[in-house]
């Protein structure tokens, strides 16, 4: 059922759905929603301003292999704790269930803030993986002053247009992100050398909360 969200420009109230359970196999059309960036979004029907709320969600696509806490971006902090109740969720899910065909496949996520849960999203619906996504990152960290003097660099997957990955870079003092464009190819090399990577930041295949920043700060390529 609904909630009522006051919009905050002009205080007007919203309805809008916030879900704190999604499973795709039985609405599987949130996983397109967020997707195009709508989940948890509305339009204000008094001044038109366009609108998001960010809340707790555990997001559960079998087809995908995801069991994501989505967590309001105000919480990353305490990402260790929260990857920490996360995989025991998964653990408990995989003991209690009589098949374990069901879970078995499923990896356990934390993600912090609407973009990074569709960023998620979308490396499932395009067959990414999103540990080899975060070592691209940091791979364009370390060869971008603008990002390296950042303390705590934006960078979001847009969107796979043809044979290109598109990444937004959000920058202080922008009010539109940098997209920055990364050929397939690079990603496709980059999976390729996974031992590398694997190697030089541990963290991106042991730790629920798959981010460059586990990583950080970073100061030089892999060898």
């Amino acid at each position: 059922m609904p909630e009522t969200i006051a919009c905050p420009a002009c205080d007007h109230p919203q309805p809008l759905d916030l879900p704190t359970l999604v499973d795709v196999a039985r609405t599987p059309a949130v996983r397109q929603a967020i997707a195009r960036g709508r989940f948890m979004r509305t339009v204000c029907t008094r001044c038109a301003v366009d609108f998001g709320v960010e809340r707790e969600l555990l997001y559960i696509d079998a087809a995908h292999g995801w069991f994501i806490g989505a967590f309001p971006s105000t919480r990353r902090s305490q990402a260790d704790a929260l990857a920490q109740a996360i995989s025991t969720a998964l653990s408990e899910l995989r003991a209690e269930s009589a098949d374990p065909g069901p879970g078995a496949n499923l990896r356990a996520r934390v993600v912090f803030g609407a973009e990074a849960l569709r960023e998620k999203v979308l490396c499932g619906l395009h067959g990414l993986d999103d540990r080899a996504l975060e070592a691209l990152k940091i791979g364009l960290i370390l060869r971008s002053p603008a990002l390296r003097r950042i303390a705590d660099p934006a960078l979001y997957l847009l969107e796979l247009t043809g044979d290109d990955l598109l990444i937004a870079c959000h920058l202080p003092g922008h009010p539109r992100p940098r997209i920055t464009t990364i050929p397939r190819a690079a990603y496709d090399t980059c999976v390729a050398q996974e031992a590398r990577w694997v190697a030089a930041y541990p963290a991106l295949t042991t730790h629920p909360h798959v981010h460059f920043s586990q990583v950080q700060p970073a100061r030089s390529e892999p060898h």
